[in-house]
């Protein structure tokens, strides 16, 4: 998938965390200095970098076509112009995003993101405006009504990657209704269950 990072332009993204920068590109998202799972010391530093010292090119649309594109692998889709989400979502085959700016950002995001959800009560919220949800759940938690175990998680059984998969794409296809669990994860598990268990 081709990775769209989200990149404040000012200050290295591990600097943007510790002076708080870098809420232009991740908002007010509870994972900030939490359990967020990027670590901005690695990839996105190497990414800040390089275009810092003129190592991309410009952007060039016809790099897109026929590809597949994840809105945000660093940074909530959110802080990007709508106008470029549509341009961006009209020139690629699929997509995938996920937003935590879902309860005040711009509504037409529903179309190319998912919901970030990390209660029960956000998901519910969410769904109630319309979003379709990616619930991280602590390893306690159940499925709710109408949320499908992401098939890429240990959970889901591995069955497929999201490359192949492209189900968390928001509401691109009205058909796929169903909303997205899994179980948290990774190396910051441990934080994010003792805020939600």
């Amino acid at each position: 998938m081709v990775q769209l990072w989200i990149l404040d332009a000012t200050e290295e993204p591990h600097v943007a965390v510790k002076t708080g920068k870098d809420a232009s590109v991740c908002g007010d998202c509870p994972a900030r200095n939490k359990w967020c799972y990027v670590t901005t010391f690695q990839g996105p530093l190497s990414i800040w970098r390089t275009w810092k010292r003129g190592g991309y090119q410009r952007y060039n649309p016809a790099l897109l076509d026929g590809k597949i594109l994840r809105f945000g692998a660093y940074g909530d889709p959110a802080a990007i112009p709508m106008r470029v989400i549509r341009d961006l979502g009209r020139r690629v085959r699929r997509f995938t995003g996920y937003t935590h700016a879902w309860s005040y950002c711009d509504r037409e995001l529903r179309h190319y993101c998912m919901a970030s959800v990390d209660t029960v009560s956000d998901q519910a919220e969410a769904v109630g405006c319309g979003w379709r949800t990616f619930r991280v759940a602590p390893a306690s938690s159940d499925r709710l009504k109408g949320e499908s175990v992401c098939p890429a998680s240990d959970d889901g059984g591995n069955k497929i990657d999201c490359y192949t998969c492209g189900a968390c794409d928001g509401r691109r296809r009205p058909k796929v209704k169903s909303n997205i669990v899994i179980r948290a994860h990774g190396a910051r598990t441990k934080r994010y269950i003792e805020e939600f268990a």
